[in-house]
């Protein structure tokens, strides 16, 4: 993160940013066996999960994986040398792991994160051929909040896509910045908490 007066700076802008589109946190998916790992070591990118062989429950789907793979963004890394998290907690990657919803946990993540060096953000899914990437607070200007804000993405064009806007954080997210741990159901709130874990039952954030 950047220092002195210069991170005075930058947290300033990025509160007032939040602010004004709304973003008092970031959102990452994941099951709930994945969660006691998490709460203890913090987030880590694809790539850096195979690299040290973390045995971890993978949710996504293999074929957008495949198309994951090999993109790069503005910082010159990979998608999967990044932690993907999103503007919106319910969106398209959520509803369409909802058949999961009671194993599937959403993380709440410090909106600080942004500040960590080389954090990237992207107007829509990331794997998409049309998506573009951004590197400066500002820029959140040109992501399609009428999408983002949206009940329903579909009514939006382009909605499925637009909805699924990521901020790509390089290889780790510190667990300090993983705030709340959020279970669709309160089976899986109590699973959690048997293993110290403060996790809330919050079935509204879920499909």
């Amino acid at each position: 993160m950047p220092v002195g007066q210069q991170a005075i700076n930058a947290v300033t802008e990025l509160e007032a940013l939040a602010q004004r589109y709304g973003i008092p946190s970031l959102w990452h998916i994941t099951s709930r066996e994945n969660v006691a790992a998490i709460v203890s070591n913090g987030l880590m990118s694809r790539h850096r999960v195979l690299q040290r062989q973390v045995p971890l429950v993978d949710i996504s789907e293999a074929t957008v994986q495949d198309h994951r793979v090999a993109k790069g963004t503005r910082n010159g890394l990979t998608l999967h040398d990044h932690v993907p998290l999103y503007f919106r907690a319910r969106n398209p990657m959520l509803f369409c792991r909802r058949n999961r919803n009671a194993s599937l946990c959403l993380l709440e993540i410090d909106t600080r994160v942004c500040l960590l060096g080389g954090v990237v953000f992207s107007d829509g899914n990331a794997a998409s051929g049309s998506t573009q990437f951004y590197d400066h607070f500002s820029d959140l200007r040109f992501l399609d909040w009428q999408a983002l804000d949206a009940v329903y993405w579909s009514n939006v064009p382009d909605g499925k896509r637009k909805r699924c806007a990521e901020v790509l954080v390089p290889h780790h997210v510190p667990a300090s910045l993983v705030h709340r741990v959020h279970t669709a159901t309160a089976e899986t709130c109590g699973w959690l908490r048997l293993q110290g874990i403060d996790a809330v039952h919050s079935p509204t954030l879920f499909f």
